[in-house]
């Protein structure tokens, strides 16, 4: 891992050294592995589409990728406050950690490794999205590293979602005893680094997310691929509601 990241002030890499060394093959030396960002202005001319609450209900605003990297290269990355580098990630994913659209994933108090990796995969391209790819282009893998830090550093948010039914809730325990969420998300399905904490997030979210990693539309984990495809649409859609309300 570069030293680099050792630069933000309370930063700890020792947690994330193992994992990320493991996530990006043994990569000692991170040059070039991201590749270039695209400054051209036909690149910088992407907008990106982003969910606006407006009191009249939802509609869909306008954001001009350049306006962000205007954010980002106002000053140097490595002398911006953190809260610089994140105001833009508001936007969907909520100022107070709540995103404003159930399908917007909460990202307040998730683990910095697993939101490292989705950043880095986002930038990649092994993750597709059409909003987060242009804004994680922006991003060098120190950025990816602290912004990670900062979020999973957040209290997780209470989006005050029902709790399952006692048959969907034995629904979803029994396909967890089949697929075994809980040896990778932990118990309670707390996570932990890589793996994501999956109570307490947005059902919806998290059922678009199986079903995408089901049809392999996410490819970034071909294991949860073959997971969810050995899992009924009707038990993910059990699991989404029990782990919604836990």
């Amino acid at each position: 891992m570069s030293e680099h990241s050792e630069a933000f002030v309370g930063f700890d890499t020792s947690k994330l050294r193992n994992a990320v060394a493991i996530a990006e093959g043994g990569r000692d030396d991170e040059v070039g592995f991201f590749g270039e960002i695209d400054n051209t202005p036909e690149a910088t001319a992407k907008l990106v589409r982003v969910p606006t609450l407006m009191a009249s209900g939802w509609r869909w605003a306008r954001f001009a990728l350049p306006t962000l990297l205007a954010i980002l290269a106002a000053a140097p990355l490595a002398a911006q406050p953190i809260e610089d580098k994140v105001q833009a990630c508001a936007a969907c994913h909520g100022d107070n950690g709540i995103p404003p659209d159930k399908s917007w994933p909460v990202i307040w108090g998730q683990h910095q490794g697993y939101l490292y990796l989705q950043l880095r995969d986002f930038k990649s391209g092994a993750r597709k999205s059409d909003v987060m790819g242009p804004i994680a282009s922006a991003l060098e893998r120190d950025d990816m590293l602290a912004i990670a830090l900062y979020f999973s550093q957040k209290p997780w948010p209470n989006l005050r979602q029902a709790r399952a039914g006692d048959a969907v809730a034995t629904q979803a325990l029994r396909a967890n005893a089949s697929v075994g969420c809980t040896g990778c998300h932990q118990a309670g399905y707390q996570g932990e680094g890589t793996q994501p904490r999956l109570a307490g997030q947005n059902a919806d979210y998290m059922l678009k997310s199986m079903l995408d990693f089901r049809t392999r539309a996410r490819g970034n984990n071909p294991g949860m691929s073959d997971l969810m495809k050995a899992t009924s649409e009707d038990d993910l859609k059990a699991l989404a509601a029990y782990l919604a309300g836990l």
